[in-house]
């Protein structure tokens, strides 16, 4: 192989690099944007709710619904898949309103239930914009472990399986922008996996 055509090959790496981390940092950037958009919608909700220009029961009902993982549905005190069993009451029960439905909790406590839950979605929205400051740094993996990061990348982004694998590819790179928290549970799972990863807070 000539001198000439190693290093146009040379040069071809290069510029690949390049165009990796610059998909990366437009794919970090898009999904950062569509987060913000997410807690402002989110934002705007709740002082409709307050307002009295939405409708509370409707909205927490709605909210209840959408949530799927246990994980979310426990910051609102929703039951939980697990527990499912928990919300029937067996024919022996002296009397039906033990049942932990929502129409009973809001007869048996009012609007508190749903004031908590408010206050809760209020706090968590509140947290995320003001604590979404921490960058999680992917800065170097075993390539016998890129399954396994790509895996875990994906379900703390989720980003596609291209856009996924063009981030990790493209080290050093930010993984996610999210609460001080999250981000160091993130940075333990990956450093398990023999990666190294550093945090950024953003000032």
């Amino acid at each position: 192989m000539s001198k000439k055509l190693e290093k146009l090959l040379e040069k071809r790496e290069q510029l690949n690099a390049e165009i990796q981390k610059a998909r990366a940092r437009e794919t970090a950037q898009k999904r950062k944007e569509d987060t913000r958009r997410k807690i402002l919608l989110g934002a705007l909700v709740i002082e409709m709710m307050d307002k009295g220009e939405l409708d509370n029961g409707f909205i927490m009902k709605r909210l209840e619904g959408f949530l799927t993982r246990d994980i979310d549905r426990k910051l609102f005190d929703f039951p939980v898949q697990g527990d499912s069993d928990s919300t029937e009451t067996t024919p022996d029960k002296k009397s039906t309103s033990s049942k932990k439905t929502p129409e009973s909790k809001g007869a048996n406590k009012g609007s508190s239930e749903s004031q908590s839950s408010e206050r809760k979605l209020a706090d968590l929205i509140r947290t995320e914009v003001e604590s979404s400051s921490v960058e999680i740094i992917l800065e170097e993996y075993q390539e016998d472990k890129k399954i396994a990061i790509l895996k875990m990348v994906r379900g703390v982004t989720n980003l596609g399986l291209k856009e996924g694998k063009d981030l990790i590819e493209a080290i050093p790179s930010m993984i996610k922008k999210t609460t001080e928290t999250e981000a160091d549970m993130v940075k333990k799972d990956l450093e398990k996996l023999g990666a190294k990863v550093t945090l950024k807070v953003d000032n």
